[in-house]
């Protein structure tokens, strides 16, 4: 007979004296309705073979505890554990028993008896510390999902006592532990001694996001979402202690209509998104005591985005790349083919179609249908468009952007002489706008270069790329997306040369520049303790994501601007910093000119100039030595 339950424990006695005596009475049927001729199951014999089964389990348990006699560490048993129960639960099941081990093992540290030996009162104590567990910020554990790791934990301690890891059983009260999980927050603060300004809880919340979450992107967006929240309670004359249920149904509606670009709204993902951001807000204001009222302590993520769906708020905005007026559509698609035909870069390509989406949308303005009409006026008056232009938020566009859109208007036209659909050029006498070359990106010096490059925790796969990442920038000054397009047989190890395989302006510019020896150890012990140990990769790209898959520019950007958060820099560091770094500690430590251009890959020694006048070591010297002010000092 089989003594185990679905679950690998031993049923109980009392489970066996039931069930034995339900057999008695179905066979005493039987006998009663002459189906059978002699009754098999007699009291006496029920008794006997429950006391068998009883002996049999003692047996077994008694061989177990002999053999089970070995010191054993805490990770030894939960792997054996984890072991046995790997056909009986789910992965999802499992998973969850791995956090909770750990939990476990680590709530058991001030303990001065083994693991297995819980007493009743640390089982009080463990069940109270799961009410206060945040595996998400300022997010504590649901009701249920509590009382699911209380089952898994009393499932975890049956079986030691079984395999004779326990010495005695675990007491009945472990049963009732369930009704003791009461409130899902707990009142573990005490309550703030005034109402505080909006303004100064956000400046307290982001002060927490910064020490709890490690994306900049994500305090970023949730700190967008607040504030939104809050600009919407100034306008009912609400703050965030007089929030309710109704005021939230409220800011439902609003996002629901709400669009961020004339006749676009956000999807029903985004929207659900933000009253999870909002929800988690609350989360943490009910936590350190500022309210004791959740407004959204009951929202699910999933049924709200259910709802949207399911009552036709999950539109689909149309694309951008399809907002083009319908005359100029079949201009715009042939302008589009032919482009793909030169073999242009992906940056170049977008460039020019947008600057095309403004020229046929002023196009379209002034009622001009057809492009033969375009004259040398119209041109001069597209140009002043383009500096009155302004955005939804009232921003215009720089002199920069100015500048890039003429030069596609410029070459549409070229391409439309091609294609035949012009007989001369109208932007023949177009003057471009000048742009005055100021100093470049933020720079950055070599000590707060080095306080960057500690942050990442590299003790962790991401951690290892990361740091190899923002060396390999800093050494050789490269760009975004050419750090992106790395291939691993681009790195010659041994020689210390880097070959750029996707550099700007296409594969003509493709070079071969200097990287430090410490970069190539970085990128070395990455290839060997993280890429290789990838499962599928299908990619010779150097850089990976956790997917397996190339790393992209957006993730390099975020992985900067998160360290730059942790390591305390204000400025406004991106990418592109590392290369102004390069050149100007280049510059400091007195290399030529000539030689940073050639690290750079600037096709003008203009371009490396402006990198000079952010490292004005000399001029500094001389005005020390010179000028007669200093010269008194």
């Amino acid at each position: 007979m089989q003594y185990k339950d679905q679950w690998g424990i031993f049923y109980t006695p009392r489970y066996y004296k039931s069930y034995l005596e339900s057999v008695r009475v179905f066979y005493n049927w039987l006998y009663q309705k002459k189906i059978i001729d002699h009754m098999p199951f007699h009291q006496e014999t029920l008794e006997q073979f429950q006391i068998e089964i009883k002996n049999d389990i003692t047996e077994y348990r008694k061989n177990k505890t002999r053999e089970n006699q070995n010191d054993l560490t805490s990770k030894d048993i939960f792997n054996k554990y984890l072991s046995a129960m790997d056909t009986i639960f789910t992965t999802k099941q499992i998973s969850r028993i791995k956090w909770l081990l750990g939990f476990l093992e680590q709530f058991a540290t001030t303990w001065n008896h083994p693991i297995t030996e819980m007493t009743l009162s640390e089982s009080y104590k463990f069940a109270e510390a799961l009410q206060h567990v945040q595996k998400q910020p300022a997010s504590l554990l649901s009701r249920k999902t509590i009382l699911d790791y209380l089952y898994f934990w009393r499932h975890f301690y049956l079986w030691l006592y079984q395999e004779g890891y326990r010495i005695f059983d675990i007491p009945g009260e472990w049963v009732k532990l369930g009704a003791l999980i009461q409130n899902i927050i707990p009142d573990n603060k005490k309550n703030k001694k005034r109402h505080y300004l909006p303004g100064e809880i956000l400046k307290q919340y982001h002060s927490y996001m910064i020490k709890t979450y490690q994306r900049h992107g994500d305090i970023m967006e949730k700190e967008s979402t607040i504030k939104q929240f809050f600009s919407f309670l100034e306008n009912l004359n609400k703050t965030p202690y007089t929030v309710d249920k109704q005021v939230i149904e409220s800011y439902k509606a609003y996002l629901r209509d709400y669009e961020y670009y004339p006749g676009y709204h956000n999807s029903e993902y985004v929207q659900a998104d933000k009253i999870s951001s909002l929800k988690r807000f609350y989360d943490w204001f009910v936590i350190n005591g500022y309210s004791k009222k959740h407004p959204l302590k009951d929202y699910n993520r999933f049924e709200y985005r259910k709802y949207l769906r399911e009552h036709g708020y999950g539109r689909k905005n149309p694309e951008f790349e399809y907002d083009i007026p319908e005359e100029y559509q079949v201009l715009y698609d042939d302008i589009c083919r032919y482009e793909d035909s030169l073999n242009l870069s992906k940056s170049a390509k977008f460039v020019h179609r947008r600057g095309a989406r403004f020229l046929f949308r002023f196009l379209h303005s002034q009622n001009i249908k057809d492009i033969k009409a375009v004259c040398a006026k119209t041109i001069t008056e597209f140009q002043i468009y383009l500096n009155e232009y302004r955005d939804l938020k009232g921003n215009g566009l720089s002199i920069d952007s100015q500048l890039r859109y003429l030069s596609s208007c410029k070459k549409i036209f070229i391409y439309l002489l091609r294609l035949g659909y012009l007989d001369k050029d109208p932007t023949g006498y177009m003057e471009l706008p000048k742009s005055g070359k100021g100093l470049p990106t933020t720079e950055m010096n070599d000590k707060e270069v080095n306080k960057l490059l500690a942050i990442p925790n590299t003790n962790t796969w991401i951690g290892i790329r990361d740091r190899a990442i923002m060396e390999v920038l800093y050494s050789t000054g490269i760009r975004n997306n050419e750090l992106c397009n790395i291939r691993i047989q681009d790195i010659d190890f041994a020689k210390g040369f880097l070959k750029i395989q996707k550099p700007k302006g296409g594969i003509q510019n493709q070079t071969m520049i200097p990287i430090g020896n410490i970069a190539c150890k970085w990128v070395e012990k990455y290839i060997k303790q993280v890429r290789k140990r990838m499962p599928v990769v299908e990619t010779d790209i150097l850089f990976l994501s956790k997917n397996g898959k190339p790393v992209q520019t957006g993730t390099v950007l975020e992985t900067v601007k998160s360290c730059c958060f942790k390591a305390g820099i204000k400025k406004n560091i991106v990418t592109h910093s590392f290369r102004v770094a390069c050149a100007t500690e280049m510059l400091k430590n007195q290399a030529n000119i000539k030689i940073v251009q050639e690290q750079l890959r600037h096709k003008k020694i203009e371009s490396t100039s402006r990198y000079l006048r952010m490292a004005p070591m000399d001029l500094k010297k001389y005005h020390n030595l010179c000028h007669p002010r200093e010269r008194e000092n």
